[in-house]
């Protein structure tokens, strides 16, 4: 796997090393994560009761969720996928901005911070990665987290390695390569 990223660190040094942790991150926790029971048996089960949201729906869903309607928020905050995503991000250490997982359709699974949107399913973080490819992008500040982040998003594959959703994970910049 190749990770062409600029980091904005002020050494080649720095940028090397956030390079070879991030590489590290991807290749172990990351992907195991995406591959985890927790995330794959609840992506397949929302998969199959969103299997018939048409276009309008996932706009109406979107807009529900931009305004906050807690009947759309909570049960996607409170469900065991975002309790377990909350967990995992806290044993990072800080490490981890936000986790949050998508169906196949781009819609928000659990997460374990609230996201800004709902549907995903136009965004690079989806789009790259459900199309079978690695998306990590360049750091930038995170208007919900407020960190500097890199944002990696890889495929989430079922038994038959089919790609049945996405895993996306914010990284925290300054925890990459820390100055020495």
């Amino acid at each position: 796997m190749a990770l062409s990223l600029l980091f904005c660190f002020p050494s080649f040094v720095h940028a090397e090393a956030a390079r070879g942790a991030l590489r590290t991150l991807i290749e172990g926790p990351l992907t195991q994560l995406a591959g985890s029971l927790q995330v794959v048996s609840t992506v397949r089960a929302q998969n199959a009761m969103h299997a018939s949201l048409q276009p309008t729906d996932i706009t109406a869903l979107d807009a529900r969720w931009r305004a906050g309607d807690a009947t759309l928020v909570q049960p996607v905050m409170g469900n065991d996928l975002s309790s377990f995503l909350t967990a995992w991000a806290a044993q990072g250490g800080g490490l981890y901005t936000e986790i949050f997982v998508m169906d196949d359709k781009g819609l928000n699974v659990g997460q374990s911070a609230i996201t800004s949107d709902y549907w995903q399913g136009d965004e690079e973080v989806f789009t790259h990665a459900f199309g079978g490819e690695l998306h990590v992008s360049p750091p930038y500040l995170d208007d919900s987290t407020g960190r500097y982040q890199v944002q990696v998003s890889l495929p989430v594959r079922d038994e038959q390695q089919r790609i049945i959703g996405v895993l996306a994970v914010g990284v925290d910049e300054a925890k990459l390569a820390p100055a020495p």
